[in-house]
Parts: C-alpha cells; structure tokens; sequence
C-alpha cells in the first residue's frame, strides 16, 4: 500500500505543519470538505490523482495465502495512478467481472481480484486472531439542492 508523501511539501514546524497539526484531520460534511492540508496541497500535489506521478510512502508486504505478513519494509517512492475508483465501482466489478464497470477499467481488473484476495487471506488471519468485528452502521447524509438534509440512510457495507 502507499500513501502521499506530504512531508516532501510540508516542512515540519512551518506555519502549514502546525495548522495541520491543530486540526489534526480532514473534516467531511455532506457537500463540504474542511481539508487538514490547504487545498493545493490536499487535492493536488499531495493528492494521488490518477494519471500523474506522486511522492508517496509505499509499505511492501510479503502476506502468505493465510493472511501472515512475512516480511514488510517502508520506503519512499514515485506513483503512477492508472485509475481512481469509487467502493462502489470497485464492489460492481468484484461482483460481475464481466460488467459495465469491469468493461470500463478493463486493465484494472486483474489488479483488483489480486488485491481482493489479499483481503480475504488478511480477513481469515484477523478471524483466527480472534478479532472483533464491530459492525457498525454507516449512514449516508442526503441533501436537497438547497443543501437542506432530506434524509439519512444507512450506508451497504461491501468488501471494497
């Protein structure tokens, strides 16, 4: 796994790192983002955009088939995103390989089966561990075109 490598642009102690610091996450609202970083930064160069090379931190992993990492190391790295999915998209094409969100991200699709394996060889350890899975609901906030909240409804929990 990877992820934006901020330090690169975010120097620490600088006005922008003690901002971040404070606020300490990035916060989502129905139709608003209060990002941690400004927004330059948040949706742009520390973004990872599909189809442009960004400084990330990348974890390698070694995971058996029954879900033990063997072996792992942290490096930093240069990455190319060749697409940005949606959990739903990515549910769609576990779920029918052959249908329109598979046909869309064709050469992706093989890369997502891999990794979809990979979660279930990590979910089989996590069970032997004995882990608790604290199912929880997740709700999706639905506002008019106003911006007025019409409804909650709980959000479809899936494997992506």
């Amino acid at each position: 796994g990877c992820i934006a490598d901020v330090s690169h642009y975010v120097q620490t102690g600088n006005a922008i790192d003690i901002d971040a610091y404070d606020r300490a996450t990035s916060v989502y609202f129905p139709r608003r983002v209060i990002p941690m970083l400004p927004e330059k930064l948040s949706n742009g160069l520390c973004s990872l955009n599909p189809e442009v090379n960004r400084l990330c931190m990348v974890c390698d992993m070694l995971i058996t088939e029954e879900g033990d990492i063997h072996a792992y190391q942290f490096y930093p790295a240069v990455m190319y995103s060749h697409a940005r999915f949606t959990y739903t998209q990515v549910a769609a094409i576990l779920s029918n390989t052959k249908g329109l969100d598979a046909r869309k991200f064709k050469g992706r699709v093989d890369n997502l089966l891999d990794l979809h394996g990979v979660f279930k060889s990590l979910l089989k350890a996590r069970d032997r561990r004995g882990a608790i899975d604290l199912d929880t609901v997740e709700t999706q906030i639905v506002c008019d075109e106003n911006g007025r909240i019409e409804k909650i409804v709980p959000r479809v929990r899936n494997d992506a």
